[in-house]
């Protein structure tokens, strides 16, 4: 861990927890619920189209329903709005039933680092599905301060949503180290903002060039070794 440190900070999505099915098996799972299993022949591919387009289409549309029923639209082009509607309730039904879960590690990583530091979490996404996940999850009280981009309208990777989060746990974003996966919005917007940043490095991810990240894990547990 870097030195003179006050806080460690996380992203939530593909750093502290996962889906257990996949997009692509949820836009399967869905057409099958509708009666409709061919309207998709590359379900890897329009998974790929549906995360991409999800940001954007996410911030411009008013529910997660209306976020799904669009993207929806956008891999069917040409099919019935209403077939669009009910694959959007499908898709929703299939991630309530099979939830969201931490990955290996995370809990006790927090309880450790939270005996030594002050927790933060700056997470991208709407307020209608982050603060659900979290309530889920169930971490909300291992953290100091939860900051939801979705909330205030801006996301990283710009500076203000990490100033905002330093504000929140009331220390200089140079004492604060920021975890997450993403090499855009975490790393270099973390860095930017003048934070310290650890990398959670997914298989096959490679940095961005040039790179600025201060540690490099490959399972956010790794922490609570290094602190030990």
């Amino acid at each position: 861990m870097p030195d003179n440190l006050d806080a460690v900070a996380f992203d939530l999505d593909a750093t502290l927890s996962e889906y257990p099915l996949s997009t692509s098996e949820v836009l399967r799972q869905a057409l099958e619920r509708v009666d409709q299993p061919s309207l998709i022949d590359d379900f890897d591919g329009a998974a790929n189209e549906f995360n991409t387009a999800w940001p954007e289409t996410e911030r411009r549309c008013g529910t997660v329903l209306e976020t799904r029923t669009v993207l929806w639209r956008q891999l069917l082009n040409g099919v019935d709005d209403a077939l669009c509607v009910r694959l959007a309730h499908a898709y929703d039904e299939i991630r309530r039933e099979t939830g969201v879960r931490l990955y290996p590690g995370v809990r006790e990583t927090l309880d450790a680092l939270g005996a030594s530091y002050r927790l933060g979490l700056l997470t991208n996404g709407s307020t209608e599905m982050q603060w659900e996940k979290l309530r889920d999850l169930g971490i909300e009280s291992l953290f100091d301060a939860i900051v939801v981009a979705g909330d205030h309208g801006v996301y990283k990777p710009d500076e203000v949503v990490f100033r905002l989060l330093a504000e929140r746990l009331d220390c200089g974003t140079d004492r604060i180290l920021f975890v997450g996966d993403n090499y855009e919005a975490d790393i270099q917007g973390a860095h930017r903002a003048g934070m310290k940043t650890a990398w959670l490095r997914h298989p096959g991810a490679e940095p961005l060039v040039p790179s600025c990240h201060d540690l490099e894990i490959h399972a956010v547990s790794e922490l609570e070794m290094s602190c030990a």
